[in-house]
């Protein structure tokens, strides 16, 4: 009896230490992953390369849409790309928004955009209080920039429920529910991209926490006008065709010719659109750097 109590005890032992070993060794491998998450926003952007690039490349080779300058919701609207178009939205959304990791046995909730919030909340509860030395006045701005951190934080679930909207309802197929989606993808982020560069500039301005956000604050700018512009653009350009109804016409927007009416007015919006797809480039590897240059990591728990 003795000896079975012994030996049962013994094989107790090992595996509470094996599983104090697995559980160290995870809990390293969470802190290493957490120095790195700097490189999601980079994923992001290669996944927009890619997506703009294959798919130009394959629709204008395949003769499936006019080469110059065709809007880049319509590189989605004739399969079989239109798939792959879907799926490169998805997968750019969650890279953005999502990141699910599992360990130990629970299922952490990991968001590039969450990991941004809780990046500035770390820097507002300790950089800021302590440039401010905590006097009242400092912690009433202090709330108001928690509150709109959290705001930001809170926009990215309407930004991916439009995104994958937009993906899910093609142009082609759904002009109007997938117009919609747009515009509440374009407003929200231009809400969003201003709140970050506005929250970025309170850090820089008490205590230099962060750099001055000159290259977010472009992005978000030209971003912004080029929503506007293409918006304006577009809708004049609708008012020059026979028939209002002519720009659900698949065939005629997807080879929209020089000389046919509107044309010019359909680039521009063409062109703006285009220009502020691109300017989430350097919008995420602003944001890619801050993450990277961010040594507290360790310090939040998620």
């Amino acid at each position: 009896m003795a000896a079975g109590a012994t030996g049962s005890n013994s094989r107790s032992s090992s595996e509470s230490s094996m599983s104090d070993y697995d559980l160290t060794k995870m809990q390293k491998m969470h802190r290493q992953f957490k120095q790195y998450l700097w490189i999601i926003p980079l994923l992001a952007v290669l996944f927009i390369l890619l997506n703009l690039i294959i798919g130009y490349a394959y629709l204008t080779t395949n003769e499936m849409i006019e080469p110059i300058w065709p809007y880049p919701s319509d590189l989605g609207s004739s399969k079989p790309y239109a798939s792959y178009f879907t799926e490169f939205i998805t997968i750019i959304s969650f890279l953005c928004k999502y990141k699910f990791i599992e360990y130990n046995n629970n299922i952490d909730f990991i968001i590039t955009t969450y990991c941004r919030y809780k990046q500035i909340s770390l820097y507002l509860i300790s950089g800021f209080e302590k440039e401010t030395n905590n006097n009242k006045h400092a912690k009433k701005i202090l709330v108001k920039l928690q509150k709109r951190n959290f705001c930001s934080f809170l926009l990215n679930f309407i930004l991916i429920f439009a995104a994958i909207t937009m993906g899910s309802f093609r142009m082609s197929e759904h002009f109007i529910i997938h117009w919609i989606a747009l515009s509440i993808f374009i407003i929200f982020t231009i809400v969003y991209m201003f709140i970050m560069c506005h929250l970025s500039r309170k850090l820089y301005d008490y205590g230099e926490i962060e750099t001055k956000p000159i290259t977010m604050y472009i992005s978000a700018i030209i971003f912004t006008i080029a929503a506007i512009v293409s918006i304006i653009a577009g809708i004049v350009s609708i008012t020059q065709l026979k028939s209002s109804d002519d720009i659900m016409n698949n065939r005629l927007r997807l080879f929209w010719l020089s000389n046919m009416d509107g044309y010019d007015w359909h680039l521009v919006s063409t062109i703006s659109q285009w220009i502020g797809i691109i300017m989430y480039i350097p919008f995420l590897c602003s944001i890619s750097r801050r993450m990277r240059l961010f040594h507290g990591w360790n310090q939040i728990m998620f």
